[in-house]
C-alpha cells in the first residue's frame, strides 16, 4: 500500500516540494540496490561479478600503482603470504607503490562462494621492468579470500606463490 501510494505520489509530482523524500528515494535506487544485489543471497552471477571486478582493481593496481584502490579492496586487519613472506596490509600496500609492474595478463580465474566468503584463483603473468628499461615476466598462482562485511565484499586474506616460466 505504501509503495503503492509514494509511485502514485511521484508519478503526479505531489512530491515535488518534499526534497528530502525524492533524495532519499535517488538515494537507495543509485546506492542500496548495487550493493543488495552483491550480498549473500543475491544471484552467484552478481557476487561473481563483484569479486571479478575487485579482482581486477589488485591486479590493475599493479600497474598503475593505485594504492588507494588496494585498499578499499583490503580489509584492516588483511594477513597474507607472497611466496615466503608473510605480509600485513601496510606490506602490500608499500609493494603496490613501489610496483615494477608494466603489464598483467590473468591466465584463469575461478570464483566460488561459500555464504558470505568467496574466494578468487588465478594465474596471473607479469611483466616487470627494471630501471635500465630490461624486462622480465614471471608467473604467479594466488588465492585471495574475500569477506562480506555487510556492507561490500573485501579480501582478508590471500596467498600468492611463483610458478615455473612456461616454455
Amino acid at each position: 500500500m505504501r509503495s503503492t501510494h509514494l509511485r502514485t505520489a511521484l508519478r503526479t509530482g505531489d512530491l515535488a516540494q518534499s526534497g528530502r523524500i525524492t533524495t532519499l528515494i535517488i538515494f537507495c535506487l543509485v546506492f542500496a540496490t548495487p550493493l543488495l544485489a552483491q550480498a549473500p543471497g543475491s544471484p552467484e552471477s552478481d557476487i561473481i561479478r563483484e569479486i571479478t571486478r575487485l579482482d581486477a582493481v589488485w591486479l590493475g593496481s599493479l600497474v598503475t600503482r593505485d594504492v588507494a584502490g588496494v585498499d578499499s579492496v583490503l580489509t584492516e586487519d588483511f594477513h597474507g603470504q607472497v611466496g615466503e613472506r608473510l605480509v600485513d596490509k601496510q606490506a602490500i600496500l608499500d609493494g603496490i607503490e613501489a610496483s615494477t609492474t608494466v603489464d598483467v595478463i590473468l591466465e584463469r580465474l575461478e570464483v566460488a562462494i561459500f555464504g558470505e566468503l568467496a574466494t578468487a584463483h588465478a594465474i596471473r603473468t607479469a611483466t616487470e621492468q627494471a630501471p635500465d628499461g630490461t624486462r622480465s615476466t614471471r608467473r604467479f598462482a594466488y588465492t585471495d579470500v574475500y569477506r562480506w562485511d555487510g556492507r561490500r565484499w573485501r579480501s582478508f586474506t590471500g596467498q600468492s606463490a611463483p610458478l615455473p616460466p612456461t616454455s
